[in-house]
């Protein structure tokens, strides 16, 4: 069992997320693409995902591994053919969201500002970038995980 609610975690991810970048459009609940207009793009958008609770047979307090997916919206259209590709867009945030998700210099982890709750938040795996080339719709996604203790 988590010291701390799943929803303090997740809302201490959150708002450490929607502060990183100016977006106009922020929210844990998720929306397909083609419900955020233009107008509200770049969008942000946190899901929670499976845990993964690890136990071992002593009975000392496990750990648990919180999986969350980072969705962004961005709108480039009319910049196609001209000005900086539309992937331009996109690598600004993914410079923004592994910023804020740096360890600590010091404790060389990142508790989201929830010590002895939060063990460490990072990014792990494939980070998906769909530049919007052809109909100017950006969709990137960000894999992270958050490691509890028991």
């Amino acid at each position: 069992m988590l010291n701390a609610t799943r929803e303090t975690i997740y809302q201490a991810l959150f708002v450490k997320l929607s502060q990183c970048y100016q977006f106009k459009t922020i929210s844990r609940r998720y929306r397909l693409p083609n419900a955020v207009t233009q107008e509200q793009r770049p969008a942000m958008f946190l899901v929670e995902g499976n845990e993964l609770v690890v136990q071992d047979f002593t009975g000392k307090p496990g750990e648990t591994t919180l999986n969350v997916m980072l969705y962004v919206y961005t709108w480039a259209k009319g910049r196609e053919d001209t000005g900086p590709p539309p992937i331009s867009l996109l690598n600004p945030i993914v410079d923004a969201v592994v910023a804020v998700l740096t360890p600590d210099l010091v404790m060389l982890t990142q508790n989201l500002g929830l010590p002895g709750i939060v063990h460490h938040a990072w990014i792990e795996g494939e980070i998906g970038k769909r530049a919007g080339d052809f109909d100017g719709e950006g969709l990137l996604t960000i894999p992270i995980k958050i490691l509890c203790p028991g």
